[in-house]
């Protein structure tokens, strides 16, 4: 029987070194095993409320709000129990909207101990309520406070169901087992160069011990007698330097702390200070990322249960240990990818990689990162490399096609019992297409396009010679806020297939055609070089027409499409990029898009990571983009309607305006959704001119005409000896 429980997700961000140095290094002497770690998870359709949501064996606690419509105001507060295999969970007590629920905490007997403020009348009462597992109340007992300014930030169970709460300002109270508050004092407040006061409960070894954090690189333990109510002596606590990530502290019981710091698990013991490595969330059977690690609980068995939050998506994982026999002849499916030199965000494979590791820990999934972009596509060329690799950016994928590097994905389709073609969104099959076959998966993606206002367009579309020419009717404005070579790459989005011929691998940048366009962008892009580019930009310069076309960002997004209406008001309409078919065509922002290795010997177990991402759980859990199910889509449009039509508040700064909007309220109406499918249904992918040195040939070329140092067609001959050069290599 473990002796207390916290309830709190206590975060501590550390860095630094110690009174005995807690590094990297770990304890020299670790005893080996030839057992591995194991990481099984499964979904939870829960919410995840920081300091109202945590896990007691394999049953997760967390608390969920009805708000009335357009207004912020709690309606009712439900406290949700979802027991492992249970993927909804059940509401097991439920409060009014008067009473506001502070803090949650429940015991090894799954009894649930709330406290919570109610307000009639403008009067505060607060009340400590204990409900066993059937629902059972216990007891119920209003808490006089006096004047004290209530904040919980931990709470902590005892071993005989008596409860410390500590608050912000220093404020502790002790509850005796029949839930009275047997006493209300003070703790010090430690010194802190942080903003905010950081501070947490645990138990350790049999003791209970407040934490603060009072800098990144340290933090001090109290011991607590829970029996006679009282702190014990600071202890400072210093961590080794080498920290890439904020350290995280979790109960470990019989273990110690347990402390999550450089990508590992430690148990440290408070009286010693010493540590020792548990495990490492980078290993490719656990495959964690520990940010995301919310609460940890110690099984029975000695193995951990682990609360873990991707993306608003919560999972219930279980690490086992296993023999390394059993899993010796495990092989990884290999992605790859290739960022220049300066960028390093891949969180968008990491994420993915690591939810699909967490369920098939058979086939692992392992990123492996190409040092140049020639490395990466003459590995795929000579038929090595991965097996699967990412193509949303810096490859060009038509060029990959014609050489046979891309398999043909519609037979897997065809064969799945996941997912077929028919149910993705139809934009996210054309793009998927090139030619004949569909050559790769794109899990979600966002739309963006052009403001202008309403009558400047006709069906929502302008050619190249068309947006040109808007400078006409506006001759002391700026065509956008961007100069003049990416205002061409934005131009040749949609207008590149007349240019190259990827198949043939041709190209005609040497055409008359061109040319007039090279000549007509500079006749009438005037004043462009105002901005340095279109994030210095903002509605205010549309408005006061120092610029015609405004480049607005993932409009599918609710928030973002909510953001544009309030920059820009009704008086206007977004327009696709310009294109020689003068059709409505938005822009496709798409962050992941997998291809597989034609060359790979293990496509059956590749193509099971890409079903992985189309399947319809875990398009489910797609918020920030759209999801490329059109069931799915259905369901993330539902839940923006419902929160929207609900009041649900936004915060921080207006991208357009660059106002802060924190408190206002979102609504969008039906016209409003229309749009948005629309923009939807009519986004595309564009050529990989972005994926592919043209990019940079046409930055580094066009400007010498631009500015005057050459003529249009000695420009358009270089452009077309580099690119043609390029085609052929």
């Amino acid at each position: 029987m473990k002796s207390s429980l916290i309830v709190f997700v206590f975060l501590l961000i550390i860095a630094g070194c110690s009174a005995r140095e807690i590094g990297d290094e770990g304890i020299s002497g670790a005893e080996q095993t030839e057992t591995v770690t194991v990481a099984r998870s499964e979904g939870a359709e829960v919410n995840y409320i920081h300091g109202l949501t945590s896990l007691v064996g394999t049953t997760i606690f967390t608390a969920e709000w009805d708000f009335e419509e357009d207004s912020y105001v709690s309606i009712e507060t439900r406290i949700i129990r979802k027991r492992q295999g249970d993927r909804s969970g059940e509401s097991i007590l439920t409060l009014s909207g008067e009473q506001i629920l502070l803090a949650l905490l429940a015991d090894e007997d799954e009894s649930v101990y709330i406290f919570y403020r109610e307000t009639l009348n403008d009067n505060d009462s607060y009340y400590f309520r204990k409900n066993d597992v059937n629902g059972t109340t216990i007891f119920l007992e209003e808490i006089t406070f006096g004047q004290d300014n209530i904040g919980i930030r931990a709470g902590i169970i005892g071993p005989y169901g008596e409860v410390l709460l500590c608050g912000t300002e220093g404020k502790a109270y002790f509850f005796d087992e029949q839930g009275k508050l047997a006493l209300k004092t003070d703790y010090e407040v430690d010194e802190s160069e942080m903003p905010f006061p950081d501070i947490g409960l645990v138990n350790a070894v049999g003791a209970v011990y407040l934490y603060q954090l009072t800098a990144m690189d340290k933090f001090t333990l109290r011991p607590v007698d829970m029996e006679n109510k009282s702190f014990g002596e600071r202890k400072d606590i210093f961590v080794g330097t080498n920290l890439s990530l904020p350290i995280l502290l979790y109960s470990g019981y019989e273990k110690g702390i347990l402390l999550s710091h450089n990508n590992s698990l430690w148990c440290f013991a408070p009286e010693t200070e010493e540590q020792e490595l548990v495990l490492n969330w980078n290993d490719q059977h656990v495959n964690l990322n520990e940010a995301n690690v919310t609460d940890i609980w110690l099984l029975s068995d000695g193995s951990f249960a682990i609360l873990y939050v991707d993306y608003s998506a919560t999972y219930l994982v279980l690490l086992e240990d296993k023999d390394s026999g059993e899993i010796a002849d495990i092989n990884s499916i290999v992605i790859g990818y290739f960022l220049p030199e300066g960028l390093s965000d891949v969180t968008h494979i990491s994420d993915a990689v690591r939810a699909y590791n967490r369920t098939n820990p058979e086939y692992p999934i392992e990123i492996r990162k190409y040092e140049t972009e020639l490395d990466y596509q003459l590995a795929l060329i000579r038929g090595e490399g991965p097996d699967l690799f990412d193509i949303s950016r810096y490859l060009p994928r038509e060029l990959l096609a014609a050489k046979g590097i891309l398999e043909d994905l519609s037979p897997f389709f065809a064969a799945s019992e996941v997912v077929n073609e028919s149910d993705l969104l139809e934009s996210v099959r054309r793009a998927g297409y090139i030619g004949d076959k569909l050559l790769c998966v794109i899990p979600d993606f966002g739309v963006h396009g052009y403001v202008v206002e309403k009558g400047v367009a006709v069906n929502s579309t302008l050619t190249a010679e068309e947006f040109f020419h808007l400078a006409d009717k506006y001759p002391h404005s700026s065509l956008t806020g961007q100069i003049n070579p990416y205002l061409l790459i934005d131009v040749f989005r949609f207008d590149l297939p007349q240019y190259i011929n990827w198949e043939e691998q041709e190209c005609y940048f040497n055409s008359e055609g061109f040319i007039e366009l090279l000549e007509l962008m500079k006749t009438n892009v005037r004043g462009s070089k105002l901005f340095t580019g279109w994030w210095d930009a903002t509605s205010e310069h549309f408005r006061n027409k120092d610029i015609i076309a405004f480049l607005v960002l993932n409009v599918s997004v609710a928030v973002k499409y909510w953001q544009m209406k309030e920059a820009f008001g009704e008086n206007v309409e977004i327009i696709g990029f310009p294109n020689p078919d003068g059709k409505p065509i938005y822009k496709m922002n798409i962050n992941q898009a997998y291809a597989m290795n034609s060359a790979s010997k293990n496509k059956e177990e590749a193509w099971k990571f890409l079903e992985f991402l189309l399947s319809e759980d875990y398009q489910q859990k797609i918020e920030l983009h759209v999801p490329a199910r059109a069931s799915a889509m259905e369901a993330w449009r539902s839940q923006y309607d419902q929160v929207l039509g609900e009041g649900s508040k936004t915060g921080g700064t207006n991208f357009y305006t660059k106002e802060d909007i924190t408190g206002k309220i979102m609504k969008l109406t039906e016209d409003d959704i229309e749009v948005i499918r629309f923009l939807i249904e009519n986004a595309y992918w564009e050529e990989s001119i972005n994926a592919s040195p043209i990019y940079n040939i046409l930055l580094e070329e066009t400007p010498y005409f631009f500015d005057g140092d050459k003529t249009a067609k000695e420009v358009a001959d270089i452009i077309q000896s580099r690119v043609s050069l390029y085609l052929q290599e």
